[in-house]
């Protein structure tokens, strides 16, 4: 069985051999805060049917991808911030609690990812509706969707595979 932290480091090594910037970022970033933030979201919850260790990857490559590790980020227009770029649709006015909250980022969109896993049929559908608020895929959506799930290393059938309650 793979560790968390094991899961974690091969996602790093992955994120710098295909991203020309990430290695920069990776050494800046303080990345054992991030680590450990993920280590705790990726342990507790159960969200996309997969192990710890595969959420934790998941975690792991969504998140550099969203925010470059950098839990004060801001993206559309202010609507998404923190870590995991939690959109304003999802926590209403008390998104803006997690601007700059490393923990309280992956905190919030792991509770997030749990409520979608439930409401959505597959993995695809959760993250696809993790960021349009639809569990159907767009062209745009998906193609970002598959490139965060691959670089976590998780197997591409798995993605489309319906949940079993």
């Amino acid at each position: 069985m793979t560790t968390l932290p094991t899961a974690i480091a091969a996602i790093v090594a992955t994120l710098a051999s295909k991203d020309p910037g990430a290695e920069e970022f990776l050494r800046n970033r303080g990345t054992e805060a991030a680590q450990a933030a993920i280590i705790a979201s990726a342990g507790e919850h159960r969200f996309l049917g997969t192990d710890a260790a595969g959420r934790a990857a998941l975690l792991t490559a969504w998140s550099f991808y969203e925010s470059r590790w950098d839990a004060c980020a801001k993206g559309d227009s202010g609507r998404s911030l923190g870590i995991m770029q939690v959109n304003k649709i999802w926590m209403g006015s008390k998104h803006t609690s997690l601007i700059c909250d490393l923990s309280g980022g992956f905190t919030a969109a792991v509770r997030i990812l749990d409520v979608l896993t439930e409401q959505c049929t597959t993995p695809r559908g959760v993250l696809t509706a993790y960021s349009s608020g639809r569990c159907s895929s767009t062209k745009g959506v998906n193609a970002f969707v598959e490139q965060r799930w691959a670089i976590a290393g998780l197997p591409a059938a798995a993605l489309d595979k319906p949940f079993t309650k």
